[in-house]
Parts: structure tokens; sequence; C-alpha cells
């Protein structure tokens, strides 16, 4: 990854086959409105990836609301289906219009950073046959936390060094 926003999607999906997961997603969210401002992914289609803009405030709400999404913890991986056990029975549109065709479960994130107007988050989908979410599964990805946290750290001071070349330029 070495801070380059192209190496992204090759290294989320070398992270994600290692843990087991059908899909990754590293994005920076708007909030409160759910407004997907970045979003790099793995594991999921042209398709479906173009749907997941469709349901900002369906995703906030299942993780909680603004509040909750921005007290989860820095260090630590947070399950959707421990936080919100009714996730997949509340009738939530991104549950049953995104998810349930794909075959996903479960649903881990981790937060990367955050501000009062957005949040940076590492999210993983659990595909069906690859079962059920466990500690193991979440002690695994909390091993990955410090390493992409600092991968967005080199990332965001190249993207200010690039502006300011090119503000020197003009």
């Amino acid at each position: 990854m070495a801070g380059s926003p192209a190496g992204w999607p090759e290294t989320l999906g070398r992270i994600t086959d290692e843990l087991a997961f059908a899909n990754s997603s590293l994005a920076l969210t708007s909030l409160p409105s759910g407004r997907t401002l970045i979003n790099e992914t793995c594991g999921i289609s042209a398709f479906w990836k173009q749907r997941m803009g469709d349901y900002p405030q369906d995703l906030v709400e299942l993780w909680g609301g603004p509040a909750r999404m921005l007290a989860y913890p820095f260090d630590r991986a947070t399950v959707l289906s421990r936080v919100n056990p009714d996730a997949w029975k509340n009738g939530n549109r991104y549950i049953r219009e995104w998810a349930e065709p794909q075959d996903l479960i479960d649903s881990i994130v981790t937060i990367l950073a955050h501000d009062s107007e957005g949040i940076g988050n590492w999210a993983m989908g659990r595909h069906r046959d690859q079962g059920a979410i466990s500690d193991i599964d979440v002690e695994r990805m909390n091993l990955f936390i410090p390493h992409l946290q600092r991968a967005v750290k080199i990332s965001r001071l190249f993207e200010a060094q690039s502006v300011a070349a090119r503000r020197f330029e003009n």
C-alpha cells in the first residue's frame, strides 16, 4: 500500500482473502448524511459498488446513527450483528436490497479516522459460506488496524503534498 491510493484495492484484496471475508471497503463518509466521499473496494462488482451509494441513510441507521458511529473505538473492530442483533430482521433497505442478494450475513468495521463532518472506516462483509464472524476473526482484523491507520495518514500526507505542488506550479 505504501501510502498510495492506487494500491488500496490490491492490498485490501489480500487482507480480505487472508481474513476469509467476501469483500472489503475503505471509505470516507460524510456525516450525518451518510454520503460516501471516497470508497476503495475489493470483492464488490462494479454493479454492486455503484448501488452502495443508494443507501447512505440506511447504512447510518444500521450502525446506530451518527453519534454512535463516531463513538466506535479506533483500536478495535466492531461487528454489526453484535451492535445491532436485529440488523437482518428489521427490514433495513441496505440489508434487503444490497447485502441479502449477495448472500452477505454480517459485516465488521473499524474506524480509522473521524471528525464532526465525516468518518473514515474499513469494513468487510461476510458471505454465508464463510460462516459467522468469530472472536478470532475480530482479533485478526484488529492486528491490521494500526497498519491501515498509518497507510491512511501517509496517503493524506502525499495528497497534501500533491495539492501544494499543483498550487505552486500555477
